[in-house]
């Protein structure tokens, strides 16, 4: 069993999507009910213009096989996968969606 630093390990990935997203290489599948609803489109286009560390959960995280494996959820929306391996590369897979439900609908401002 790998010991780590697991807040350290969570701030390298917060960064790293953050960079990839700045540099204009995190590229995201939205959903076709999305590309069709144009309000909705613009919405979070806009969103996910900017992304934060704080815009960033990571849901999971642990060392498998030579290599950290990485689950976030940007913007409570997205979830990816990242593979981190020892030889230094990194592997990013977009995940599902993150469902939204009535308790987490998009109310972020909203009281």
């Amino acid at each position: 069993m790998l010991n780590f630093d697991k807040q350290k390990k969570e701030t390298f990935i917060k960064n790293y999507v953050v960079d990839l997203n700045n540099n204009k290489k995190l590229m995201v599948r939205l959903p076709e009910t999305v590309w069709k609803d144009k309000e909705q489109l613009q919405k979070v286009m806009k969103t996910l213009s900017v992304i934060t560390a704080e815009d960033i959960e990571v849901e999971r995280l642990e060392y498998l096989h030579g290599s950290f494996v990485y689950e976030v959820c940007i913007h409570d929306y997205l979830r990816f996968g990242f593979i981190e391996r020892d030889s230094e590369t990194m592997d990013c897979q977009q995940l599902t969606m993150k469902e939204k439900t009535n308790n987490n609908k998009d109310n972020k401002g909203d009281k």
